[in-house]
């Protein structure tokens, strides 16, 4: 089944070797199964590809998840591609499109369309040309469209890998959890941290005051002297010492 993992469209392969790592995926990766191998046999086809076209394994992976696709789940617009109707780029952005796309009669029917409608699309800008694609997602799958859509308009963000299903880039979601700590603490906006003295942000939002911190321990602990090499407290430090070139 489709991942939505691709090949960036700069280490796309040929459209005869397409064809061929397509069918090594089918002949590496069918029923038969090697439970003694080290990897399992996708990795096994993928090293075989990166030897082949020189790539690193990850890039080969993704020569055999775009192969894969073409040859399952869209084989007029594979047929069209081996024809050589449509570049490797364009290829590439179709496969990506419709990667939401799980209903199979939805799917045979934006195959068909699209591999008719494609060739005229060469002239197209890469935005236009997903807003062609969409066209038709939309029209058989609206939901596919708006799974995507939906993803991008919302505001976290991980950081994550440029093949993951939705399509979208990712990086870690602080700025959310620093939102649910101010709400928490009953702040209605972050705390601004740019230290500009005009700055209307700069108010406490309530996580740094509603925090109390509860110590369990006998009182000779409470009431020990502060370990001066530990806290840092009463030491004499050495002079700073200039660099070189300074003076």
């Amino acid at each position: 089944m489709f991942d939505g993992s691709l090949a960036h469209p700069a280490d796309l392969a040929g459209v005869d070797e397409v064809a061929a790592i397509a069918e090594l995926e089918r002949r590496r990766c069918g029923e038969c199964e090697h439970p003694r191998w080290a990897c399992d046999d996708l990795d096994a086809a993928a090293a075989e590809v990166s030897c082949a076209l020189t790539i690193g394994h990850g890039r080969a992976l993704g020569q055999i998840g775009l192969a894969v696709a073409l040859r399952d789940r869209l084989p007029k617009v594979a047929a069209r591609f081996l024809a050589g109707h449509l570049s490797p780029a364009m290829i590439s952005t179709i496969v990506w499109r419709t990667g939401q796309v799980l209903d199979a009669v939805a799917l045979a029917g934006i195959d068909s369309e699209i591999a008719e409608h494609a060739p005229g699309w060469g002239p197209l800008s890469h935005y236009t040309l997903e807003q062609a694609i969409d066209v038709w997602i939309e029209r058989y799958d609206p939901d596919a469209v708006r799974r995507v859509r939906n993803t991008v308009r919302g505001r976290d963000f991980t950081i994550g890998h440029r093949d993951d299903s939705t399509g979208t880039a990712s990086v870690l979601g602080q700025r959310r959890a620093d939102a649910v700590d101010a709400i928490a603490a009953g702040a209605t906006q972050l705390m601004c941290r740019c230290d500009h003295p005009t700055c209307a942000a700069k108010v406490d939002d309530g996580r740094a005051s509603n925090v109390t911190i509860h110590i369990i321990g006998d009182n000779e602990t409470l009431d020990a002297a502060h370990d001066q090499k530990m806290h840092g407290r009463g030491i004499d430090l050495p002079p700073a010492r200039t660099p070189p070139g300074l003076l």
